[in-house]
């Protein structure tokens, strides 16, 4: 494979599904694990980066690093902000580090090649310090949203790790962004059905927190339950923002993708939480909750759209013009093209209710990234596709935001609005003086 692209395969949800289906792909796997062949494998799927960060200024081409310059242009860079990235942890589920579970184990290898980073005992502290390189090449102030992951709990909340892919702990992200040289804001993630949930929320607003991460169709949340109603008084109360998963999970297990639907954070919207909807609910079909019942199919249930539309149907709603907000990340990842992108350069209206994020360290798994298919829809130039290559192989969190300021609608020529880039004024930028 030519190390001069980025490089174009299926993505890993496809591959694994692929591979679960085939005894003979559990067995390659199974046997370059043994053979040492997996570093190869996890190095083409995962970041395959032939550079470190501190190369980009000397080593990008005079039209690459204009790209760069040109995506920095006419922004307020008090506000400019990456409002998606993950922080990882040694508390998996098992099964992420046992080849007796092998696409689980070599998906964990993928991730972590992807961030640029080995499993050690410092992972932990090796994941930020290369996420801080990367930072570097971003202009001070920059805000960088650091995502912290809860328990998956049911509903007496009770915890349930082995139903749990990933713990990330609150204190653990709070930590990072008081110790960080990088402008890093702790989103906290607490389970609205946990017993101390709304104890917690106090916490967390006493020392200036004000961002919650859901991922529901994993956590096993129902926004729409009205049994978290008091939690949802208590974030309106601190004046919180939920920034919740939309769309489908292909990332981590689930336990309900249907639990992803935007049309259930409409319960929340409603008692006055301010909503963002991660990944723009850009990937899947969903059940038209809004649809009256005689429209449901006898066979097939309630009616189903996709994400995106029922998305778009809610931002166009008056009533959620003031606290209902679009998140962009995985946008230009290959498994969302290209309805979705293309619906939203095509809504310069929405702009200013889009917020950027780029899903670190997703966006380093070559198996996501596609400037081909990019090129091939318009979306870009082959100029801009060789030269965003270029941005990749040195900085994928640079090359992230960059990448979404060149896009252009293909018919239109439409690009995202600088609005999009930044947070709302009125939110919250650091924690620290």
């Amino acid at each position: 494979m030519d190390k001069t692209i980025v490089h174009e395969l299926y993505g890993f949800d496809v591959i694994c599904d692929r591979l679960r289906r085939a005894t003979t792909g559990m067995l390659l796997i199974t046997l370059l694990a043994t053979m040492g062949g997996c570093h190869l494998l996890t190095y083409r799927l995962g970041g395959g980066f032939d550079a470190v960060p501190e190369d980009l200024k000397a080593e990008l081409s005079p039209e690459a690093a204009a790209l760069v310059d040109m995506a920095f242009a006419n922004l307020d860079r008090s506000r400019l902000a990456d409002a998606h990235v993950h922080h990882i942890s040694r508390e998996v589920h098992p099964s992420w580090r046992s080849w007796s579970s092998p696409i689980r184990r070599l998906r964990t290898d993928i991730f972590l090649s992807g961030a640029g980073v080995v499993w050690a005992e410092n992972v932990e502290q090796r994941y930020i310090e290369r996420l801080e390189r990367l930072a570097a090449h971003f202009p001070d102030g920059t805000s960088f949203l650091l995502y912290a992951l809860d328990w998956t709990h049911d509903a007496e909340g009770n915890p349930q790790p082995d139903h749990t892919p990933i713990y990330v702990s609150n204190d653990l992200v709070w930590e990072v962004a008081q110790k960080s040289a990088a402008n890093f804001i702790p989103v906290v993630s607490i389970h609205p059905a946990r017993s101390d949930a709304i104890e917690q929320l106090h916490r967390w607003a006493k020392r200036g927190v004000r961002y919650v991460k859901w991922l529901p169709s994993t956590m096993k949340i129902d926004p729409a339950d009205s049994a978290h109603d008091a939690f949802y008084r208590a974030m309106r109360e601190h004046d919180m923002i939920l920034l919740s998963h939309t769309g489908y999970e292909h990332a981590v297990e689930t336990v309900d993708q249907e639990l992803s639907n935007p049309l259930r954070l409409r319960r929340p919207l409603e008692r006055g939480v301010t909503v963002v909807a991660l990944h723009a609910a850009s990937n899947g079909s969903f059940r038209d909750l809004d649809a009256p019942t005689h429209a449901s199919d006898s066979l097939s249930g309630p009616s189903r759209m996709s994400g995106i539309d029922l998305l778009l149907r809610m931002m166009d709603e008056p009533a959620y013009e003031e606290n209902l907000y679009a998140e962009i990340s995985a946008i230009t990842y290959f498994n969302h093209l290209d309805a979705p992108l293309r619906r939203l350069l095509a809504r310069p209206d929405l702009h200013h209710r889009l917020i950027n994020g780029s899903d670190y360290p997703l966006v380093g798994l070559n198996i996501v990234i596609q400037t081909r298919a990019l090129q091939r829809d318009g979306f870009i130039t082959a100029d801009e596709r060789q030269w965003l290559n270029e941005i990749y192989r040195k900085n994928p969190l640079l090359f992230d935001f960059v990448v979404k300021r060149t896009v252009r609608h293909p018919d239109t020529g439409e690009s995202f609005r600088p609005e999009a880039f930044l947070l709302p004024e009125r939110w919250p930028r650091a924690t620290r003086p």
